[in-house]
């Protein structure tokens, strides 16, 4: 059942809320048990059940209008003309689905109608009893039904991710289910030693706040204690949660939360935060992509996010976001990437793409607790920014808060925060990462080479931990999370050290973001041909697709007068609301970590340099495949003769010298055969010498 449906058969069956709802039923039914129920009586409580009905179903049509509308926007994004997203719309009968949903709510309203005129007609009251009786039982059957339609997946998580494109959004969302995941995490952060807490005096959160500071202090000391984080990331926990419960203070001394808010309710939300942070950060260890644990949410969003509300004030001191917004800011970026620790999406790459949503489907489950502390109007902002916490949907005039998340999470692009913690804790695998790499570009398996990972991490977990030295857990995690990575992962990684955010400045109702080449930006360019990759990636993360425009960075980029390159992004109403420095090297500005890394790499392409045939190699296949000219045995000898005579030295052996020689005379021998003469090629191409797989880990 849609979405649609599931809110307004609960709003039909009296079980938008069902806690109170439920009450409300019994209620009646056991007050017309036990006196009799006049027509006014059954009536006015008739007319409640019907205008809530009515309520919720215009919100939603509303929200099936909505969603038609970001089906919309989605298409104009992806760059599609209108007609070709009128196309889809109507193959995917979205407006026809439309039509019919608010005629299907007309026709139960009208049902509903008829069923409660039946109910407040005169008649005995044993009557009236039985068929008020009769609807309460039928709604119960209806919410039953409802909840197993909501509740019950499609397929097994294995056969939902090979068949993931072909679900719908609906049937995506039943595969995430927040008693699953609050038990997963419970289970896996349970500790033998129960953490000290101590005692409040009174309810009152203001009398209390020392108090409950200390008890999340003592809750992190037990995770460290018992290795469930690190020493250094649960200090970064406890400080950032510091900063929330001070920042609830600062929101109340302002008015903008409830004077009476209780230090029970204030301490559940900090802990939770807590278990979220060092639940995220385990199971990112666990994974050979992108970081989502503490360095991306603390070090990265949550960091960047606050450097941007400091000059959105600056610039805007009559509308300033204020303490609260600030809580909003960071309870959004602590739940934002939830979605990752849903089973379905833990366990492979499929359904990575819909953690947006498990975030928000996760976070509007804990309503309870949070609306403690955020009124329903800021719980729902919050609920529907983390939903789109990645779009590129900017405008600071209008909304600051939302532009300010979004932007904080893009700009990820420029954070090592994000490198994976398979290569930011161990500095030996980014020289693996440079050689995975050289065998992508070789043609190569880099399973011997995920295997260098595995045994990187082993001796880094025999250190002393004050020598970079890893727990048990995380050298568990690691070793799972060399099983992650692909032939990809230096493109998709590197990118992220060859800049660096560096400060920001708002002009009116536009954000400059300064982002300047590392220390490391030449090299990983010519090391790892990404050239502007970083750069081009940010302009794609809005929309602009430089290769479909037929262009490159430097020719679209704009330049100043002072001779800074620099993008501004139209993105409400023609107006610019971002502007994008791309800025020198800084000499003064050294990242001390990439002084090792940068060494590695230096050390790792001289000695490649020294043993690699691959040139000679690639230069004799591209010959063979594109000249008419080689296609007889004469030209193939040549070619032949050619190659020896360039790899004729230190870098082979006797016995790679013959295995070449080999393959270069079954090339000659299938040349009037295309398919066998082309598969040759091909097996030449991908010629290994022993120094060659030595060095990159090929059996």
């Amino acid at each position: 059942m849609g979405q649609m449906e599931n809110k307004f058969t609960q709003a039909a069956t009296g079980t938008k809320n069902e806690e109170k709802e439920e009450l409300a039923i019994e209620k009646k039914s056991a007050e017309s048990a036990e006196a009799s129920v006049s027509p006014e009586q059954v009536e006015t409580f008739a007319k409640e059940s019907e205008d809530e009905i009515a309520k919720v179903s215009e919100n939603a049509v509303l929200e099936g209008k909505q969603a038609f509308e970001s089906a919309n926007q989605a298409g104009i994004k992806l760059e599609l003309k209108k007609e070709e997203v009128d196309q889809i719309a109507e193959e995917m009968n979205v407006g026809k689905n439309l039509q019919t949903k608010e005629e299907e709510i007309n026709a139960i309203k009208r049902e509903a109608k008829e069923e409660i005129s039946k109910v407040v007609e005169v008649q005995p009251e044993s009557v009236q009893e039985e068929k008020i009786n009769k609807v309460a039982e039928s709604n119960e059957v209806a919410k039953e039904n409802t909840e197993v339609a909501e509740e019950k997946p499609k397929y097994s998580e294995d056969e939902a991710r090979e068949k993931w494109s072909e679900l719908s959004s609906n049937e995506k969302l039943a595969y995430c289910d927040p008693k699953i995941v609050s038990k997963e995490m419970s289970d896996d952060l349970q500790l033998k030693n129960s953490p000290e807490s101590r005692p409040f005096s009174g309810e009152s959160f203001s009398e209390n706040n020392k108090v409950i500071n200390e008890n999340i202090h003592n809750l992190v000391e037990g995770y460290i204690g018992e290795a469930k984080i690190s020493r250094e990331y649960g200090e970064k926990i406890r400080k950032s949660t510091e900063d929330y419960i001070g920042l609830i203070s600062k929101a109340q001394q302002e008015g903008s939360v409830a004077k009476d808010l209780k230090a029970e309710d204030i301490q559940k939300i900090s802990a939770d935060i807590v278990n979220k942070m060092v639940y995220q950060n385990r199971e990112s260890l666990k994974r050979g992509v992108g970081d989502h644990g503490v360095r991306h949410i603390i070090d990265g969003n949550i960091a960047e996010a606050m450097k941007m509300t400091d000059e959105y004030n600056k610039a805007n001191p009559e509308s300033q976001l204020s303490s609260l917004d600030r809580l909003k800011i960071m309870t959004i970026h602590f739940n934002h990437d939830m979605g990752y620790t849903v089973g379905v999406v833990r366990k492979g790459f499929a359904a990575m793409g819909e953690h947006q949503n498990f975030s928000e489907k996760l976070f509007k489950s804990e309503e309870d607790m949070y609306g403690k502390l955020f009124g329903e109007k800021d719980f729902k902002q919050m609920s529907e920014t983390i939903k789109t916490h990645d779009k590129e949907t900017t405008d600071f005039e209008k909304t600051p808060l939302e532009s300010i998340v979004r932007l904080s999470d893009n700009m990820g692009l420029f954070h090592d925060s994000k490198l994976p913690e398979i290569f930011y804790s161990v500095p030996e695998n980014m020289a693996v990462l440079q050689k995975i790499d050289l065998a992508r570009k070789a043609g190569q398996s880099i399973d011997g080479l995920k295997e260098k990972l595995k045994e990187n991490v082993m001796k880094q977990g025999e250190l002393p931990e004050n020598e970079g030295g890893l727990n048990k857990d995380t050298v568990e995690a690691l070793l799972k999370a060399a099983g992650d990575i692909n032939e990809k992962a230096a493109d998709f990684n590197l990118g992220m050290m060859a800049g660096k955010l560096d400060g920001y400045e708002m002009q009116g109702s536009k954000m400059i973001v300064n982002i300047r080449e590392s220390d490391m930006h030449k090299q990983i360019q010519d090391l790892f041909e990404l050239n502007q990759k970083q750069f081009v990636k940010a302009l794609d993360s809005y929309g602009i697709k430089l290769d479909k425009m037929g262009t490159t960075f430097d020719q679209y980029v704009k330049t100043d007068e002072d001779g800074t390159k620099y993008v501004e992004l139209p993105m409400s109403e023609g107006k610019p609301a971002l502007r994008f420095n791309f800025l020198p090297e800084d000499l003064n500005k050294k990242d001390e970590r990439n002084a090792e890394v940068k060494k590695k790499f230096a050390e790792t392409a001289t000695e490649w340099a020294g043993m690699n045939i691959r040139e000679e190699i690639n230069s004799t296949v591209k010959e063979l495949k594109e000249s008419k000219e080689a296609r007889n045995l004469e030209g193939i000898q040549r070619i032949s003769f050619g190659l020896q005579a360039q790899i004729a030295d230190e870098r082979m052996s006797a016995e790679d010298f013959e295995q070449i020689k080999s393959l270069v005379d079954n090339v000659g021998a299938s040349f009037e055969n295309d398919e066998e003469f082309s598969d040759k090629i091909d097996q030449l191409g991908k010629f290994l010498t022993k120094k060659e797989k030595d060095f990159l880990a090929v059996s």
